[in-house]
């Protein structure tokens, strides 16, 4: 698998911090099919989820977080579901 572009990287979590879910979206997606399942890309995109209500694509993501090694994929899958539980929570349905 070819590396990341780190200025690619950079640019959408910078959309994520600014709260520009959609645009970091687009980045992340236009990715070139041998980085686009980086762990550092998916993270984004889980979070990009759960802010634009994308939850069967966060469910596929949080999933496999779920059952990683690495602590920050674990957290990153268990923000992803509590967001999801309270999307249900509050009357919505996934």
């Amino acid at each position: 698998m070819a590396a990341l572009d780190p200025a690619v990287l950079c640019d959408a979590e910078r959309c994520v911090t600014e709260g520009l879910f959609e645009d970091a979206w687009v980045i992340l997606e236009n990715l070139p099919p041998e980085t686009t399942s980086s762990m550092e890309a998916d993270r984004l995109r889980l979070r990009c989820c759960s802010e634009l209500e994308a939850w069967k694509a966060g469910i596929e993501i949080a999933s496999t977080f779920a059952t990683h090694a690495d602590p920050i994929e674990r957290e990153a899958a268990a923000e992803f579901f509590i967001a999801l539980a309270n999307f249900l929570n509050s009357g919505g349905q996934a």
